[in-house]
């Protein structure tokens, strides 16, 4: 690494000129990690899932990785170690997670589009390694979830690692931690161009960060190109005949009627997901190691109504397309309803409970069964109107599905077109994609996606800083209280305050509301379950004193500069300085400053 650096000093490159080589060699580095996740993750799941539990694991054609290890069962699936697998599986990838690196649980995307807007592009270097061997164990033990985030997010971490190391500027760091991104899912699922779109465009709801998009390209491709070379070139769905990607105008009218399908159901998703987390497993009061086991439980118990919903089920959706239009009864389509119903709740179990794993694959089996369920039915009800039940249908619906929960119209079009092959449904793709985006404004999948440019910190440089200097702190009253509390309180108390509002960083008072510093709960770790610390232990004694505050003679564009710099997400607002003690008033935060500023250069438009 010191050589990559002397070198760079010795040949002075323009920005953009550095930023294509250094995308190549991230590229290199993350198809490289991805070709040992995919090598790992395939025999460990091949020694527990097929060897042990007897499951025969079905994979679909394009995964040519379980090529290189032949595992078979020894009898019927034994039913009891299905059933704890998942949970046995859970309980080791929570506790080596919480133990190493807490950051790496959940869905790893969401931690990348976190790190991009919200952390000037920096991942902890021991997150990729900790969220490889997580994943890998969730995966090999049946956790319903995929593998797509995890590889982003080791993508991502090896591309802000590079950074940091070579001293680029934080602009150049997230455009390689997107390059990350894209190299890490162009590898895995073989969508070099699909992988570089869901980089950029996964991190707004309505945006694109164009900007990186030839960088991610290219280290897609150099991934993308590495992998193929270990594992071969090809398509992870096969279709056996053309008829199955066919499709006939009168089917428009019901893949607008399977769009409108995939959106409820995909409510219902983000819903139950969140709701999941929030409600249930946040407030157990169990340590955080022993939630992914209890998620992994839940897991092993709805098993035993279909083994399908196991990892990240793209072996049955292979087996779906291979269908005979001949075969379809109504009793499969309330099975394939059923399939993607009983998906959504093992994948909140895995994920929402703290196991490791992406949401992306599961979108995917979730779409492919209501198409599925769609296709058949249509097909049952007016067998004229479609060519065939499962093929066209299967990708219109993934590509419907993932559009919506993900916000991500383009990359859903181009990744499923890459993923299947079937380029002649590019138009209803596009289709659905865009009446999904219409119609599920107002969730997402991923919570850290902002709405546009101007609500990233990424962009703030971008902004019109005249307008913010015209604007003072008090045109921001009634200012935020919800994450003031005293400085006397205990940690561990203080520690549930903060899980109940969702916030990691505190503004702290002492009597009569005398502005006192800071805490972050990020940056401190301690084993609340220890009486001592319960008991002892209050906020006064590892808070940050004499963080910088604002007064309401402040202007938006100083509260603005104070906020980037400061490491957190909140700055306390009080009054004049002259005054001998600072009564503190509330705080604002980066999202009141980009408001504020939306609302004076656009007054007629709500946001």
């Amino acid at each position: 690494m010191q050589g990559l650096i002397t070198l760079f000093k010795r040949f002075p490159l323009q920005e953009n000129q550095q930023l294509y080589l250094l995308s190549i060699l991230v590229g290199l580095l993350a198809g490289s990690v991805a070709i040992v996740f995919e090598l790992c993750l395939h025999y460990c799941s091949g020694l527990l899932l097929v060897q042990t539990a007897n499951i025969n694991i079905m994979h679909p054609y394009g995964e040519n990785s379980s090529h290189f290890f032949h595992f078979a069962p020894q009898g019927e699936p034994i039913l009891w170690l299905i059933i704890i697998l998942p949970a046995l599986g859970g309980l080791a990838s929570g506790w080596v997670c919480y133990k190493f690196a807490p950051e790496a649980a959940g869905t790893g995307t969401d931690a990348m589009i976190d790190a991009f807007h919200k952390k000037v592009g920096k991942i902890s270097p021991i997150v990729p390694l900790i969220k490889g061997i997580t994943t890998i164990i969730t995966l090999a033990t049946g956790g319903s979830s995929g593998k797509e985030g995890p590889v982003a997010q080791i993508g991502a971490g090896l591309g802000s690692i590079l950074a940091v190391k070579l001293g680029i500027g934080v602009r150049s760091r997230r455009t390689l931690l997107l390059a990350g991104t894209a190299a890490g899912l162009g590898a895995v699922f073989q969508a070099p161009l699909g992988a570089a779109l869901t980089a950029v465009e996964v991190l707004y709801h309505e945006d694109i960060e164009s900007d990186s998009l030839i960088p991610c390209v290219i280290s897609s491709i150099t991934a993308y190109a590495l992998f193929g070379t270990m594992f071969g070139f090809g398509h992870i769905f096969l279709f056996s005949n053309a008829s199955q990607t066919a499709f006939i105008s009168s089917e428009v009218v019901i893949f607008l009627f399977m769009g409108l399908a995939c959106s409820g159901i995909g409510w219902v998703y983000v819903r139950f997901f969140f709701g999941t987390r929030n409600r249930f497993f946040n407030r157990l009061p169990i340590k955080p190691y022993l939630k992914p086991a209890l998620g992994g439980l839940g897991v092993g118990l709805l098993s035993c109504l279909s083994l399908n919903i196991l990892g990240s089920g793209f072996g049955y959706v292979q087996q779906i397309i291979e269908l005979r239009w001949e075969e379809m009864a109504w009793h499969m389509v309330l099975a394939f309803l059923g399939l993607s119903l009983l998906k959504i709740v093992a994948t909140s179990f895995t994920v929402s409970s703290g196991g490791s794993g992406g949401v992306f694959a599961p979108s995917l089996f979730i779409g492919s069964m209501v198409g599925a369920a769609v296709g058949g039915a249509s097909y049952l009800l007016a067998p004229t109107w479609v060519v065939s039940p499962f093929g066209a249908f299967v990708i219109v619906g993934m590509c419907s599905f993932f559009a919506g929960v993900a916000h991500a119209p383009i990359a859903a079009v181009i990744m499923i077109c890459e993923m299947t092959g079937g380029y002649e449904l590019l138009a209803p793709c596009m289709l659905v994609s865009v009446m999904a985006i219409i119609l599920s404004q107002k969730w997402s999948i991923y919570e850290n996606q902002v709405k546009n440019k101007f609500f990233s910190k990424a962009h703030v440089g971008d902004m019109t800083i005249d307008v913010l200097q015209d604007l003072p702190v008090h045109s921001l009253a009634p200012y935020r209280q919800v994450g003031i509390t005293s400085s006397h309180t205990l940690f561990h108390n203080g520690e549930l305050f903060g899980q109940k509002i969702h916030a990691s960083d505190l503004v702290l008072v002492d009597h009569d509301d005398i502005y006192v510093g800071m805490v972050s709960l990020r940056d401190v770790h301690f084993d609340s379950s220890n009486p001592l610390i319960s008991n002892l232990i209050t906020f006064e004694d590892i808070m940050t004193p004499n963080v910088k505050t604002l007064t309401p003679e402040h202007n938006l564009h100083e509260a603005l500069e104070l906020l980037m710099s400061s490491e957190f997400d909140k700055v306390p607002v009080i009054r004049s300085h002259q005054e001998d003690t600072p009564h503190l008033l509330g705080y604002v935060s980066h999202n009141d400053v980009l408001k504020k500023y939306h609302e004076t250069v656009n007054p007629h438009k709500v946001v």
